[in-house]
């Protein structure tokens, strides 16, 4: 039971990261894309 729960928790965290790290590489493409525009 302790177990399932920790691994519950494990992935969990495991896929708030993955989320988080999408979120982050699509936040710097759109910055990267803005900067280009702006001085391009």
């Amino acid at each position: 039971m302790l177990l399932k729960k920790v691994t519950d928790e494990y992935q969990n965290l495991l896929h708030n990261w993955l989320y988080f790290n999408r979120l982050i590489i699509s936040m710097k493409n759109r910055f990267s894309v803005n900067v280009a525009w702006v001085t391009g």
